[in-house]
């Protein structure tokens, strides 16, 4: 087909579909698009062309109007280049040097100048969608199909950017105008820089289409070719369409339930974007890392929220400053202007950060300096997973930060398929953690909870449940597969000497991706965020001292869990 357009709408029924927020048709959208699709139908050339097309960034050298994203009206790509394509339906007029509308007699003022409006889409092209074809030709062009001023005549200056319907009655077609803006626009600029443009190849064609459309097979080359959509799951389609209409989002969601996969998927959908991603565990940092590397995320920047800050410049921040502190310092950094500045903030485990002062990070680093109102921000969080050492309800931080943000709460867990009763023993810590020592827990959950009267005791059940199957070659089970948890105040003294078994070792950063078939033990405050199919917990008797533990403990795993109470 010679004309393809993105959407594929039914030319028929253009006025059901391309619709003003009040729900009644865009004439003059509605008019370009049966033009290009009228005219372009039985073109012996290529052409690709969207409508409506977003993008979550703006051109920053050409921003007059400080947006932080970009939507343009229609995109037209053929082998002569890209153009913008920038309509204003009604009466259009020029007056004193501002661009009006005319109603009923009276003239209202654009809030926006086309011209610059349109430039502005270009540059946004070159410089953070297209870079890589930033040198092929781009031109721009605003179509008035309702207004009969020769702009050409009466304003020289707008005469081959402006195709108003004076052109369409003397028989001139708007991709006749857009030919000649081709032809016009090379001529000028390779006559005046020597420089000399090479139309778009057929392969170029296509990738520019695949960019900008991604298709189910080109989306993720790095995975297997599974696309982002494949790699959520389809029963996440709701909140993942949301990740795409909305600039700011927040995710609410019990463990399980996927929120660091959106957060890659949400940097998927913006791979030619400059990102940031934080957490607050460096263990999560680190797989992160690993994850974005496979997916070839180049322009996601990520780091700790502590590790960031103290790298921004807040030399005094100190991460055993009480909660009071470390926000006081944060909030006083960013209190002026900081010229850093991102397209897209991803927070994850935001419930460790929420007050401590990421507000004004959001803010400050995105949006131009206004990121809660117009930046594009991604902050996940789990209220019940809040950080140990506070004991702080975290709701009211939330309930204020969710006014700027489209709020979803996720909760159903993805994690645990294979074994509902550990989503159901963790609902129950939750709520009582005394629930996991008493007879009908011990009832309910046979094979998951057991006591002793020792660490050793423990490790040595442990050995057996995990260790020595890791070991047999003929036992399925491997150590990148599990993991063991070990309560903070257990893991020390003569607790370490017990785990100096063979194939036994701490997890750190340099080995948290590597697949050797040992088992690894940490804490579960250190785990947070991330997940292994069978998880071994070794914890003191359960109280509001060490609930929280617990809890992050029994949500890492994603299958099989094994709990050994030590009561010392």
């Amino acid at each position: 087909m010679p004309v393809m357009f993105f959407p594929n709408n039914p030319i028929e029924a253009l006025e059901k579909i391309i619709l003003h927020e009040n729900g009644k048709p865009l004439e003059g959208e509605i008019n370009v698009y049966r033009k290009l699709f009228n005219e372009l139908k039985d073109s012996s050339e290529e052409y690709f062309i969207w409508h409506d097309l977003k993008f979550a960034t703006h051109s920053e050298t050409r921003n007059p109007y400080k947006k932080c994203e970009s939507q343009m009206d229609f995109l037209l790509v053929c082998s002569k280049g890209i153009c913008i394509i920038e309509v204003k339906g009604g009466r259009v007029e020029f007056h004193n040097g501002e661009f009006c509308y005319r109603h009923a007699g009276k003239l209202e003022l654009m809030k926006q100048n086309p011209l610059k409006q349109v430039e502005g889409y270009k540059f946004t092209l070159k410089e953070k969608v297209l870079q890589k074809y930033s040198k092929k030709l781009f031109i721009d062009i605003c179509v008035f199909p309702f207004t009969n001023i020769d702009f050409s005549r009466q304003y020289n200056l707008f005469g081959e950017i402006i195709y108003s319907n004076i052109q369409c009655d003397r028989g001139i077609s708007l991709t006749q105008f857009i030919t000649n803006r081709f032809i016009d626009t090379k001529h000028k600029l390779e006559s005046k820089h020597g420089f000399k443009f090479s139309d778009l190849t057929e392969k170029e064609l296509l990738d520019i289409r695949n960019i900008l459309s991604p298709r189910m097979e080109d989306l993720n080359p790095f995975l297997n070719n599974k696309d982002t959509l494949q790699w959520l799951g389809l029963s996440n389609f709701e909140v993942f369409s949301g990740l795409n209409k909305n600039q700011r989002v927040l995710i609410e969601g019990i463990p399980g339930c996927g929120k660091t996969t959106f957060a890659l998927a949400y940097a998927d959908q913006r791979r030619h974007l400059k990102g940031l991603y934080l957490c607050w565990n460096r263990l999560l940092k680190i797989q992160v890392e690993s994850r974005i590397k496979e997916r070839g995320l180049t322009n996601l920047e990520v780091d700790t929220y502590f590790i960031f800050l103290k790298e921004l410049g807040i030399d005094t921040l100190s991460i055993e400053n009480t909660l009071a502190d470390f926000r006081n310092k944060v909030l006083n950094f960013f209190s002026v202007n900081i010229e850093k500045q991102y397209d897209y903030i991803i927070i994850d485990e935001g419930q460790d950060i929420i007050n401590r002062g990421v507000e004004s990070l959001l803010n400050k680093l995105t949006g131009h300096g206004n990121g809660l109102e117009s930046g594009n921000l991604l902050f996940l969080c789990d209220n019940e997973q809040a950080y140990a050492t506070s004991y702080e309800n975290i709701s009211d931080e939330i309930d204020l930060l969710s006014m700027y943000f489209t709020h979803y709460q996720m909760n159903l867990a993805h994690r645990s398929v294979n074994n509902p009763n550990i989503r159901d023993l963790a609902s129950r810590i939750i709520e009582d953690v005394y629930q996991l020592d008493t007879a009908v827990t011990m009832g309910l959950y046979p094979n998951i909870v057991m006591k002793f009267s020792s660490f050793k005791d423990a490790k040595s059940q442990m050995i057996k449940d995990f260790l020595r199957p890791i070991r047999d070659q003929n036992n399925s089970l491997r150590g990148k597969d599990c993991i063991l948890l070990i309560e903070s105040t257990l893991l020390k003294g003569d607790n370490l000497e017990e785990l100096l078994v063979n194939d036994c070792e701490a997890l750190t950063e340099s080995n948290l991706t590597d697949t050797s078939n040992v088992l690894r033990y940490t804490t579960p405050l250190k785990f947070k965020g991330l997940e292994k199919e069978s998880v071994a917990l070794i914890v003191r008797q359960p109280t509001a001292k060490n609930q929280n533990e617990i809890y992050v403990g029994i949500t890492r795993a994603k299958s099989n869990l094994k709990i050994y109470l030590v009561y010392e």
